[in-house]
């Protein structure tokens, strides 16, 4: 139950991030990111429990492009070059 709870929610993640990048002046780019890394992880671990390997792999994927968008986001509020 707890896992297909998880698989709703990161659902639910990517589809709010999804529909918040697409409204005009959105421009919270860390907050995009870290939906979509949270939604991922959420899929991913159902996925993963179902034995959807295939869609663990672009959940892992996915995560990992919100990884460096945030890092990438991190430096660039810092100041440094992303």
């Amino acid at each position: 139950m707890i896992i297909d709870l998880m698989g709703y929610l990161g659902m639910v993640l990517i589809l709010y991030a999804y529909f918040l990048i697409n409204k005009p002046n959105f421009n919270q780019s860390t907050l995009y990111s870290m939906l979509n890394f949270i939604g991922a992880f959420f899929i991913g671990v159902n996925c993963f429990y179902y034995s959807a390997f295939p869609s663990v792999v672009l959940n892992l994927a996915w995560m990992g492009i919100a990884i460096k968008a945030l890092y990438k986001h991190r430096k660039w509020k810092w100041g440094l070059k992303p």
